[in-house]
């Protein structure tokens, strides 16, 4: 019986001595964690939907996200797979924006990882424009990459490197080493 006694006794302090040992080393990992500048949200949303609007109660813009996280203490949110609608000057939708991975803070959009943004014109044509980084001002429309661009229409693609461009004027400037390539309709 006193065999019986001294391993419970054994095993229970073993047990005891675990337990503290594994809550030293999780209270370790979040210290660790918290030097390296990991963060919390403070909020999170699954298959979010944002409407913003414009000082005359026009319709701004909308965000889609599977997932959302704000960041309070950055200032920023981040998202995944962000769609996001542009409305300049209340019209119907002028440019549609997909990406991966996206991040607001204030009015700057930042969109990664395989963005493709989609234009309608007055003609009705679709342009596709594809690269891999965009930023966007939402207060004034504008757009800006460094990073290759494709813009493919109709009939016609471009390839560049950077880009500037406006919603509101509908217009995009590729930076440099710009190559075009026209196809003419049959």
């Amino acid at each position: 019986m006193n065999r019986v006694l001294i391993f419970s006794v054994i095993l229970f302090a073993a047990a005891i001595a675990l337990y503290y040992y594994q809550d030293s080393v999780r209270q370790q990992q979040i210290e660790v964690a918290g030097a390296e500048g990991e963060q919390r949200p403070d909020f999170t949303a699954k298959t979010l939907r944002s409407r913003s609007y414009d000082e005359n109660g026009l319709l701004a813009h909308q965000i889609w996200a599977s997932d959302m996280a704000h960041f309070s203490n950055n200032e920023f949110t981040s998202f995944k797979s962000p769609k996001v609608v542009v409305y300049p000057n209340g019209k119907q939708a002028g440019w549609t924006l997909n990406a991966e991975q996206g991040r607001l803070r204030e009015n700057q959009l930042i969109l990664e990882q395989q963005v493709v943004i989609e234009t309608q014109t007055e003609q009705n044509q679709t342009n596709t424009l594809l690269t891999e980084y965009v930023e966007m001002d939402l207060a004034s429309n504008e757009v800006s990459s460094d990073q290759p661009v494709t813009v493919k229409g109709p009939s016609y693609q471009l390839q560049g490197v950077g880009l500037r461009g406006n919603v509101e004027k509908e217009q995009i400037e590729l930076l440099s080493d710009v190559k075009a390539t026209y196809e003419p309709e049959k």
